[in-house]
């Protein structure tokens, strides 16, 4: 964008790197009692690029050029077009401070009192003092205008939800992705997914958007937040690739967990648990006098859910054939048609040829990571069902889990491609006897009976523990699982199925110049170049856009019909998941006029079908955006209702009964249409 931008960020980044402290950081842990992030931020920019520009005067005229460039490009948003009495102070302040010199801001004379104090801050101790004066001030002043976050549990009404932002958190002096972090918080234990929801409004007409930041305590600074928001359009697309080897074969046996070991490491673990009285509830629900019972009755239930489903694919599979028989004459004379050998040459037999439909194949990953807690029952619940649909239509199937905490450094060398501690267990596949392959749904159905209750982690393997979301590093190692599948069941068409709730964790190389052999993440997110099962394959970063290199190039090498479902526990979730489809992959265009006016169409589509369908996006044929309280395959075939209820009462408790039973039956029917 220039060199007065380049020297602009140069030097506001210098300028923190000199001058602010660990806590002032944007996404420091530190919690600072009355001072909102985004507003330390804006004052601390005050302070900063004044002293920066004190101690390299020559900074100040790009500086100034720089900040023009980036309003006349919205890194402010449309500021031609403010409705003063609806912005914030806060707002003012970084305004004026940054362009005001091209923007005439409105203040009175106490706003800018609170300008002049901002702008005189010495010491960071003095930009907290005034950043709790400045927020009390607007609580006092403009408290129709402060955004606070609200907590709400299982309110996904698309009504209330229809004007909500997904939530971003971009920050410029220590990026970490939302996603990353919540699932880091999980696995260490310190939250609960689901304790929290962000609640914002989109503010009116003549106003500036909003993107609400996860760790908001009491309000933001709208302007700060929408320039983070437009920070990543700054990334130069990298031409320098950062080269990876192929994964070594021991490094593959290492991440991958065969049925047959996964058994025994969870009989071992069970044996270590019960020696050393590790957890009293670790022997699982199988061992209760009615689990055998409950899980009949499940499977009975899951038999007759499947149906819609397993129609759906024989009724697509039987219109193939029929669309592509052939009819040819035999040679041998129909004796019924002799009698008309005078006017018609037509007196052959004739046979129907019909088109053999492909050999298909199912392979599923699902993310086994800290943040799935809260859906893992619901997800386990369509896998027991999806498996049971491939037995049905004699499929071929191999399921795996993928997770972190599987520590196989010693094993890498220089370039090598950093697996994040990847495991990758096999819950279950269609080449198991039928005992083991009853043992291995007794055990799916076990864990997702465990997440229905309180939290105990009994009996598993530490490979299939929760973790992270090393999804790339799955994609990669999913490669040669899938070249492997097809080969031993001759499959023509495989569906390649991914469950999920987040976005994957970066992807690096291995580096042994230190000590400590850290991985290397040379620039922000570069390209890279990753020799996969014999071939290289150029990844565009290392998140979401190798995410679906990838994913094309199953789709190339293997010929698969890649299938995703994403898993919203929040309508922020869902609105970025919706977002980010809606554009391909592109996450930083939510806040855009163009999305604003399509969400309402996808939250349309939501209440009818109970996900949202996206056809050829991100690297999937069919990618599903689903809210986790509707992603059953299975319910009770019962009403909630008793004798004291009111006629009201039992007639929505029957209409709830049978949009269940209807919402499940779409989902399955939409998945045999899918896989056919």
């Amino acid at each position: 964008m220039g060199k007065d931008v380049k020297d602009l960020l140069i030097g506001h980044e210098v300028g923190h790197a000199l001058y602010t402290p660990f806590e002032g950081w944007h996404d420091s842990p530190e919690k600072l009692e009355g001072c909102p992030r985004s507003y330390i931020n804006v004052v601390e920019d005050c302070r900063i690029e004044k002293k920066i520009k004190r101690d390299y005067p020559g900074l100040i005229g790009p500086m100034s050029r720089g900040y023009k460039k980036l309003v006349a490009d919205e890194f402010f948003g449309d500021v031609d077009s403010i409705d003063w009495d609806k912005v914030k102070l806060i707002d003012k302040i970084n305004l004026k401070a940054k362009i005001g010199n091209l923007l005439d801001v409105p203040m009175s004379d106490v706003e800018l009192s609170f300008y002049n104090k901002s702008m005189q801050t010495e010491e960071f101790s003095e930009v907290l003092d005034v950043v709790r004066e400045i927020l009390a001030w607007t609580q006092e002043n403009q408290e129709e205008l402060i955004q606070k976050p609200e907590t709400a549990e299982d309110d996904f009404d698309e009504e209330e939800s229809e004007n909500e932002d997904p939530t971003q958190n971009m920050g410029h002096d220590d990026y970490e992705d939302e996603e990353e972090n919540k699932k880091e918080e999980n696995t260490q234990g310190n939250s609960n997914p689901g304790d929290e929801e962000l609640d914002d409004e989109e503010t009116d007409e003549g106003s500036l958007k909003t993107a609400l930041p996860e760790h908001t305590d009491e309000d933001i600074s709208v302007t700060d937040s929408i320039f983070r928001a437009m920070e990543k359009t700054l990334l130069p697309e990298s031409t320098e690739f950062v080269y990876a080897n192929e994964i070594s074969k021991e490094v593959f046996k290492k991440v991958v967990f065969k049925y047959d070991q996964l058994a025994k490491l969870r009989i071992n673990q069970k044996i270590l648990e019960n020696q050393y009285g590790c957890y009293n509830n670790s022997i699982g629900p199988f061992y209760k006098a009615d689990s055998e019972e409950k899980f009949k009755a499940y499977m009975k239930r899951v038999k007759k859910a499947i149906v819609p489903a397993v129609k759906e694919f024989e009724q697509k599979k039987a219109a193939h054939q029929w669309m592509h028989a052939t009819t040819a004459k035999t040679g041998r004379i129909d004796v019924n048609k002799l009698h008309s050998y005078r006017v018609s040459e037509d007196i052959f037999a004739k046979t129907t040829k019909m088109a053999n439909s492909k050999n298909h194949g199912m392979f599923m990953i699902i993310d086994y990571s800290g943040s799935m807690f809260d859906s893992l029952n619901n997800v386990l619940d369509q896998l027991i069902h999806s498996v049971m649909f491939c037995k049905a239509v004699n499929i071929p199937f191999d399921v795996y889990a993928f997770t972190s905490g599987n520590n196989v450094n010693e094993l890498y060398r220089d370039g090598d491609l950093y697996m994040d501690s990847l495991s990758m267990p096999q819950l279950i596949h269609s080449g198991l006897t039928k005992s083991k392959f009853e043992e291995a749904l007794k055990h799916i159905f076990s864990r997702m009976a465990q997440c229905n209750g309180p939290y105990d982690r009994w009996s598993r393997a530490e490979c299939e523990d929760f973790g992270s979301t090393p999804l790339n590093q799955a994609l990669i190692v999913s490669h040669k699982l899938v070249r492997e599948f097809k080969k031993k069941f001759g499959i023509e068409k495989v569906t390649f199925l991914t469950i999920t709730d987040g976005d994957t964790n970066r992807l690096s190389v291995m580096q042994s110049h230190k000590i400590d052999r850290i991985p290397q993440e040379r620039n922000y997110n570069p390209k890279h170049k990753v020799e996969i099962d014999g071939r290289s394959v150029i990844l565009k970063d290392a998140r979401t856009g190798g995410t679906k290199d990838l994913l094309d190039n199953l789709k190339k090498r293997y010929g698969v019909q890649t299938m995703g479902f994403f898993i919203a526990d929040h309508r922020n979730d869902f609105n970025h998941a919706i977002s980010k489809a809606h554009f391909d992959g592109n996450d930083d265009m939510w806040w855009s006029n163009e999305f604003t006016q399509a969400k309402k169409k996808y939250f349309a589509e939501h209440k009818k079908q109970k996900c949202v369908h996206f056809k050829d996006s991100m690297g999937y044929n069919n990618w599903y955006v689903v809210k986790n309280d509707t992603f059953k395959a299975d319910e009770d075939n019962e009403i909630e209702a008793d004798s004291d209820m009111t006629k009201g009462q039992v007639l929505r408790a029957f209409k709830k009964f049978s949009n269940n039973k209807k919402n499940n039956k779409n989902l399955m029917s939409k998945f045999g249409q899918a896989v056919a």
